[in-house]
């Protein structure tokens, strides 16, 4: 279920770095040009050139803080854009792998789902108190919110996608409320479970799917 997120978001990003590499080719190669115009001057001692002159070495730091800051807003936008990929990258992976299990029982209604401990039965007779042991877990007629309850359990859910902005684990039954991006909410009702996602810091960047049970 997990994929392999795209490094580059956005094409602008090649270009900022595409810009940054040919700034730094011009202004090395004036300077060259520059140091090769004063070796040729008549009349000048050539001990005297063996190092850069005072202006050589300014424009040297200008060069140095002009790549550095081209290069901080490339770094930024690229990170930005991984993240955002990354996040929903996530959301389409808990999508599908939801509705993958959940078709197997359409197949089998015996059929173990989400790397369930349970067997055919148990989820009734755990709730009417008759199960041999009184594990956790979910099969095939289990409701959403039981579902949904499973996969943001923090021992037993077959989800080990991480938030992508603070590290902490991607599923999780609601948004946090400062830092929400990231957060992939799944709540489910008895036929349904909807998975949400937030990507970016902008609250409209919402992905919203609908997972019917039948």
């Amino acid at each position: 279920m997990h994929k392999k997120n795209p490094l580059w978001g956005k094409k602008q990003d090649s270009s900022i770095f595409l810009l940054f590499y040919r700034v730094y080719f011009v202004f090395t190669l004036y300077l060259l040009l520059l140091k090769m115009s004063n070796i040729k001057k008549k009349g000048r001692d050539m001990k005297k050139n063996k190092g850069f002159t005072l202006i050589e070495l300014l424009v040297v730091v200008a060069i140095i803080g002009t790549l550095a800051a081209v290069g901080v807003v490339a770094y930024n936008g690229y990170t930005s854009a991984a993240k955002k990929n990354a996040s929903k990258a996530i959301h389409a992976n808990i999508v599908k792998y939801v509705a993958s299990e959940l078709a197997k029982c359409t197949l089998d209604t015996s059929s173990k789902i989400f790397n369930s401990t349970f067997t055919a039965g148990q989820a009734a007779d755990d709730a009417a108190g008759t199960a041999a042991t009184d594990d956790s877990g979910v099969e095939c007629g289990s409701g959403g919110d039981d579902i949904a309850a499973f996969l943001i359990s923090e021992d037993e859910t077959p989800l080990q996608d991480k938030d992508p902005y603070d590290g902490g684990p991607a599923a999780v039954g609601t948004a946090d409320s400062e830092k929400p991006e990231g957060d992939t909410v799944i709540t489910g009702t008895t036929n349904e479970i909807l998975v949400k996602t937030q990507y970016s810091k902008e609250a409209t960047d919402l992905l919203e799917n609908t997972i019917v049970i039948e």
